[in-house]
């Protein structure tokens, strides 16, 4: 679990009223954890306003439900990210109890501040140069680090301070050449430019888009020419001893002593597979599989004549010592870690902007052409309608400068039963407006309203123009905050008239099971590793995967 998100930074947390995660390959995997460093945060307005790229409304195929709608997941920097630095991202509230690790260490602020401090003691330095011997130059150093910053910073941070200075004041300049105290520290989150070109490994060889395979959702596509032999992505892999993690069940719901809702299974009856099981890579004489971590390799797609393949990395970071760990054996404590990594190498020249495809293996080829045959029988019975209901993803497209309707015209023409309106909402942090008079819609003064915090259900009231033709919406607010010290509201939700909603702060959302992540029997399997590269021994247990 810890390589997974809550929901609301793809978007994905209207799919079940039940608890949800999330997997994010690349950074959400990769990202690194120091409360003090945090430089990133999730844009969440990036993946909930994603165009739709598969143009097939309306249409029903086999790939219904066989790949996530989620996509554009974006990582955005919270500043200035200086070339060597780690990314590092809030794990939230969850990772409290870690937290405490880290107290007393230096954090972005600190370094700044020594940075700042650095300059002054250079700019003193050479200010008084011509009057100061070597040795009372060093022994003033020595006062200012030792005694005066220790002093002003705690004894903790004074001492961590301390530590990452040089002990010679003619070696200052050397740190603000390095960035500043925290690249020069080499310690918190920083690798110097020739260490990334000896050990790093390009994730940027790939990008997403629509696949040229009809109705395969997107495909990764080569952002320059690879050459025959040449690396297309390397993939760390997150290793899953036992493929039943990705078994579901029938759940049954309770609320415990707090009246707090929880599930929990109705039986050991297996129903399905998670969507997570069409990413993962495993082998059919093996209970293991792995969940790929790499920047967009999620992407690549099968063909039967792939242009590239699987092959185990020779990075220092692969450990090959896993091959012949037990399955059950490597959730031990000292191999719960990214220890494992495959590469997707070129079988041939791929050329700028060409799909990347792999050979998924015969076990999911077969599988495959079983699902799609039972699809089409079912959609010649009559079972499946061939046309598709819209889903939220369509209808955002398809509004994204189409009006939204008006009470008035929904009765003629009304939105799919299927879909949902919301809308980002944050209201004017002044006064309550006179009795009688709406809201006024606003922007907070830090941060965004288009996060997930601030997305609720609504209904348009009026619409109209400003006098720079910009279409507004007075709205209800129909999930407004609950007045907590009322006794008799502690289950209902107060209701807000708010105007000048502008077009861009609307969205459509799939119902509760009614998104393609909920199609009935829908296409399952993991991503074959060849045969010719799986380890012999002790992960060739015979299960089923």
């Amino acid at each position: 679990e810890q390589y997974m998100w809550t929901p609301d930074s793809s978007g994905g947390q209207f799919e079940s009223a039940g608890r949800i995660v999330t997997n994010i390959a690349g950074a959400g995997v990769l990202g690194g954890w120091n409360p003090t460093l945090i430089n990133s945060d999730w844009n969440q307005s990036a993946s909930y306003f994603r165009r739709d790229v598969y143009d097939d409304a309306g249409v029903a195929h086999p790939g219904r439900g066989a790949y996530s709608t989620y996509y554009n997941v974006t990582l955005s920097a919270l500043e200035n990210i200086v070339p060597g630095s780690e990314i590092f991202l809030d794990y939230g509230g969850n990772y409290e109890e870690e937290s405490k690790d880290f107290e007393g260490a230096l954090t972005k602020s600190d370094y700044e501040k020594i940075d700042l401090v650095i300059k002054r003691i250079i700019n003193f330095m050479d200010k008084y140069k011509e009057e100061m011997t070597n040795e009372a130059k060093q022994d003033i150093y020595d006062f200012l680090v030792k005694d005066v910053l220790k002093a002003a910073a705690g004894s903790e941070k004074g001492a961590n301070a301390v530590a990452l200075l040089p002990q010679d004041p003619d070696e200052l300049p050397d740190v603000l050449a390095a960035g500043g105290s925290l690249p020069y520290s080499k310690e918190d989150g920083f690798r110097t430019l020739d260490w990334l070109e000896e050990n790093g490994l390009c994730v940027d060889l790939i990008y997403p888009g629509k696949s040229t395979i009809p109705h395969a959702g997107q495909g990764a596509f080569a952002t320059r020419a690879i050459s025959k032999g040449g690396l297309v992505s390397p993939i760390p892999l997150v290793h899953l001893p036992d493929s039943s993690i990705y078994d579901m069940h029938e759940l049954e719901s309770d609320e415990d002593p707090d009246g707090d809702l929880f599930y929990y299974r109705a039986s050991e009856q297996v129903i399905g597979k998670q969507l997570i099981y069409n990413y993962v890579l495993g082998h059919p004489e093996s209970s293991i599989t792995f969940l790929p971590a790499g920047s967009a390799s999620t992407y690549i797609n099968h063909s039967p004549e792939p242009n590239a393949k699987l092959v185990w990395s020779e990075h220092p970071n692969h450990d090959s010592e896993f091959f012949s760990t037990p399955p059950e054996q490597l959730l031990e404590e000292d191999r719960i870690h990214l220890g494992l990594m495959v590469e997707v190498v070129a079988i041939k020249d791929i050329a700028k902007d060409e799909e990347v495809f792999i050979d998924y293996g015969p076990e999911w080829t077969k599988a495959w052409e079983e699902h799609v045959a039972k699809w089409n029988k079912k959609v010649e019975d009559g079972y499946i309608d061939p046309v598709w209901p819209l889903r939220a993803l369509n209808l955002n497209e398809q509004y994204r400068e189409k009006p939204f309707k008006t009470p008035e015209e929904l009765e003629d023409d009304p939105y799919p039963e299927n879909v949902q309106l919301k809308c980002y909402v944050v209201v004017a942090d002044d006064e309550e407006p006179p009795q009688g008079q709406p809201h006024q819609w606003s922007e907070p003064d830090k941060g965004t309203v288009y996060d997930g915090e601030n997305l609720f259900d609504c209904t348009v009231l009026e619409r109209g123009k400003d006098d720079y033709d910009n279409t507004w919406y007075k709205i209800k607010w129909e999930d407004g905050p609950v007045d907590e010290d009322d006794e008799d509201d502690e289950e209902e939700s107060n209701e807000y008239i708010v105007d000048n909603v502008p077009h861009r702060a609307f969205l459509f959302t799939d119902k509760l099971g009614t998104s393609d992540m909920h199609v009935e029997d829908p296409f399952r399997h993991y991503i074959g590793i060849p045969d010719g590269i799986f380890p012999q021994g002790p992960w060739r247990n015979n299960a089923a995967s």
